[in-house]
């Protein structure tokens, strides 16, 4: 398509963008202004009112790029290549990052389940939410993969250029072809950029809510006043955030030298890397491992059993398989994500 600009454009043009802390900061603080805005009014006028309207339009989206990906030449590569059983090839490495990638779709280890379950009313069935929220996660992923493939099996060199940043295909590549290689690209791709804002909105307002919700219940402070402290002092992290990419040196090139640089952040540079590091790495996984155990050690049995033994469970459950998981197989499966990252070097960020 004709004056559209070339990749190694928009690679400057994001650089470029990335840079710019006055734009950057501008972002964040309408960012940070409609998550405030949601949670400031709870759960039911706030995050349910908007969740109710979001997750219908971004699963429409989702639906409209599924149609226009699978009508791409390389539809039926991309679906062999996903479903098509391959065991020679799956590593012990590929479980483990499916395991640190559950952490990030499923909201484990940082509080943000605990809190909306904190929610649910007595006649509901705790079992029932959690299986409907993994396979509806899992179906979400899956159409968003064959999306992805679709895509990087239709467009020669597409390979190729995935090998590196993730953040540089979504916002490098991806415009491009949207504009000259996708059916409907001209529509489908401000859409999808929307499903993106909007997916990110969804998940900084569940985490907005895990500090808040812990003001009011430990503290008594009140809705409103709770949510702007916690959201103030969010921004301030916000802003550190917001310039790690070039608009200010101090925060770009942060580092912490020597073996506990290494240990903790990687040896990654600038605040958002390190940060973004030590959250996948450490914080994640530690936060999943003790409320295993919490939950599977600690918790009385009768406690365990009255949540979920309520009458509202389905059949298929079993308290004696689910006491057996949470105690072994779930604190064992976390524990090997640790010892990958701390013995291994595993990166999972």
């Amino acid at each position: 398509m004709t004056g559209f600009p070339s990749g190694m454009a928009l690679g400057d043009l994001f650089a470029e963008q990335s840079s710019n802390g006055g734009l950057q900061l501008g972002l964040s603080v309408a960012f940070s202004i409609a998550t405030v805005s949601i949670v400031y009014f709870g759960v039911q006028k706030g995050i349910e009112r908007i969740s109710r309207l979001f997750l219908p339009v971004l699963f429409a989206i989702l639906v409209l790029l599924l149609f226009s990906a699978l009508g791409m030449s390389g539809s039926g590569e991309a679906l062999a290549f996903i479903f098509q059983p391959n065991f020679n090839e799956l590593e012990p490495g590929a479980i483990l990052e499916a395991l640190g990638h559950s952490f990030f779709t499923l909201s484990l280890g940082m509080g943000a389940m605990v809190t909306y379950g904190s929610y649910i009313s007595r006649t509901q069935s705790v079992v029932k939410a959690s299986a409907t929220i993994v396979l509806l996660d899992t179906l979400i992923a899956l159409l968003a993969t064959v999306i992805m493939f679709s895509v990087i099996f239709s467009v020669p060199g597409m390979e190729e250029q995935i090998g590196g940043s993730t953040v540089g295909m979504l916002f490098i590549s991806l415009p491009e072809l949207f504009f000259t290689e996708v059916p409907f690209g001209r529509f489908l791709g401000p859409l999808f950029y929307v499903l993106v804002a909007l997916a990110a909105l969804t998940s900084t307002i569940s985490l907005l809510e895990v500090v808040a919700s812990y003001m009011i219940d430990e503290h008594g402070v009140a809705r409103q006043k709770a949510t702007l402290m916690c959201g103030a002092t969010v921004f301030m992290f916000t802003i550190l955030a917001a310039v790690s990419f070039g608009a200010v040196s101090g925060v770009s090139d942060l580092a912490v030298p020597g073996a506990l640089g290494e240990t903790l952040f990687g040896g990654k540079i600038g605040w958002f890397s390190m940060a973004d590091h030590f959250v996948s790495n450490w914080m994640l996984p530690t936060g999943g491992f003790a409320v295993t155990i919490v939950a599977g050690w600690f918790m009385t049995k009768e406690d365990t059993m009255s949540e979920l033994m309520d009458g509202t469970q389905p059949g298929w459950f079993s308290y004696g398989a689910w006491r057996f998981f949470i105690r072994f197989v779930a604190p064992t499966a976390v524990a090997a994500i640790i010892i990958a990252v701390t013995i291994f070097g595993v990166d999972f960020s």
